[in-house]
């Protein structure tokens, strides 16, 4: 996951991915989850995501799994807790 930089507090372009030595970064799919719920799954082993329409100062938290193809989950990376700059 990812972030264009520049519209976020925190700390520039945070990038997180989850590291499962057993799975040696084979992540068929990511879980990505906004505020502890599932905001969107992906596929074909895109490991980002773009959030946009955040308003000024809104602020979210994400995490990330990765989905291996044996159906093998790695724990949640994170929390990043990004806020959308005025």
């Amino acid at each position: 996951m990812g972030s264009t930089g520049g519209g976020t507090t925190g700390s520039n372009n945070p990038y997180v991915k989850p590291n499962d030595p057993a799975h040696d970064g084979d992540a068929k799919e990511f879980e990505i989850y906004k505020n502890g719920t599932l905001l969107i799954t992906t596929s074909n082993g895109k490991s980002f995501w773009l959030e946009t329409g955040l308003s000024a100062g809104q602020t979210n938290t994400f995490q990330i799994v990765a989905v291996y193809p044996d159906g093998a989950k790695s724990a949640k990376a994170g929390p990043f807790t990004l806020t959308q700059k005025p």
